[in-house]
């Protein structure tokens, strides 16, 4: 088994899922002093790092155990990256 090459999908998992995590917490939050949450926010702050969670896991989880596992760090830095448009409509274009 290649360790090595998991630690940028460990990274992953690490980042979107704390990511998922805060969301998740931040509209239990909400709802308890607003009284409700819009779907629209709960998609945005929970369900979609939770997908972008398992799209960029499970492919670099793989393609890291095989003969390209080059394409599965590429994979994981893309991923990675994709926090920093995610991180800007976050936090309101600001």
């Amino acid at each position: 088994m290649k360790l090595k090459s998991l630690i940028l999908p460990a990274l992953n998992a690490l980042v979107w899922g704390l990511i998922a995590f805060e969301g998740f917490e931040g509209e239990k939050g909400v709802q308890a002093r607003v009284g409700g949450v819009s779907l629209g926010q709960v998609q945005y702050y929970v369900v979609l790092p939770l997908v972008i969670l398992i799209l960029a896991v499970i492919p670099a989880a793989i393609l890291s155990q095989t003969k390209w596992s080059r394409l599965g760090n590429v994979w994981s830095v893309i991923c990675l990256l994709a926090i920093l448009p995610y991180g800007y409509f976050a936090g309101g274009g600001m």
